[in-house]
């Protein structure tokens, strides 16, 4: 493999994260080299001086350096924590010990591949309504500053008891004027709501099993990423399960590899209840 690096290896440089494509390429690397039968620390030390990206270069240089001391795969790739899942560690072990590693390898690529392909499409799904309610809190944001006031005006002047829903949107429309007559420490409020929105969703959120459950509620997306969660479920344990792995210890790991943590909770209580 040569060339120069790619943009999206540098961008991993400095995040000190493997991206997906880099991700892949390590352990397709790996199955290659167990399939070839070559000294995977004589490989790896092979395949760092000519991989793109300084991060995976590295990665390599590390795991050949452990292997030619003589710690075993799967306890150097376990410690790879962010380079490869713990759900890998527990695959190899089934390989080796089946004889199967280059096997196991391969399936996990293939896997790997369709779980990232299967998320780029989820989100392009999710791009066009994405948009749609972009465009429309917009626009209902400009309707609270132009509109909204003016018939708080004509309510207040019939003196009655105005439905709950009208209530809520004058008062959105009060917000909205009290923002931008704050000039730039409205939006500076603002951008700040919206910016920990986001870090509570990446951060906390996406870590609950409760925020999945709520996510399951949307309309249409609640689908996608209900079926999409239990796809990589299923694909997983398929893995485990074909390869020999204990029921229990197979639950256990593949939760480890689960995104949605609705389902990876499911899975360590049945694993505990096993």
């Amino acid at each position: 493999v040569g060339g120069e690096a790619p943009a999206e290896s540098e961008v991993s440089e400095s995040t000190g994260q493997l991206t997906q494509d880099e991700h892949v390429e390590a352990i397709s690397q790996i199955g290659s080299l167990v399939k070839a039968r070559v000294p995977l620390h004589i490989g790896m030390r092979t395949l760092a001086e000519e991989l793109p990206g300084r991060k995976l270069r590295r990665t390599f240089q590390r795991m050949s350096d452990r292997l030619q001391a003589g710690d075993a795969l799967e306890k150097v790739v376990a410690d790879e924590g962010k380079t490869i899942p713990p759900f890998l560690s527990g695959l190899l072990q089934a390989g080796v010990e089946s004889d199967r590693l280059s096997c196991c390898v391969e399936r996990y690529v293939v896997f790997t591949r369709l779980r990232f392909d299967l998320r780029a499409h989820v989100w392009l799904s999710l791009l066009y309504p994405l948009v749609l309610a972009i465009i429309g809190f917009g626009l209902t944001f400009l309707l609270a500053l132009t509109i909204f006031p003016q018939f708080k005006s004509i309510f207040d002047g019939f003196g009655v008891e105005l439905p709950g829903l009208t209530v809520m949107l004058l008062s959105f429309g009060d917000l909205a004027v009290a923002i931008v007559d704050m000039g730039l420490p409205g939006l500076a409020l603002l951008a700040t709501v919206v910016w920990g929105g986001y870090v509570f969703v990446r951060y906390v959120g996406l870590k609950s099993a409760g925020f999945w459950k709520t996510l399951y509620v949307i309309p249409v997306a609640g689908d996608v990423i209900r079926a999409s969660g239990m796809s990589q479920f299923c694909h997983l344990m398929g893995i485990m399960v074909s390869r020999g792995v204990e029921l229990p210890q197979a639950l256990e790991l593949t939760s480890q590899s689960l995104s949605d943590q609705n389902l990876a909770s499911g899975a360590r209580q049945m694993s505990g209840l096993m």
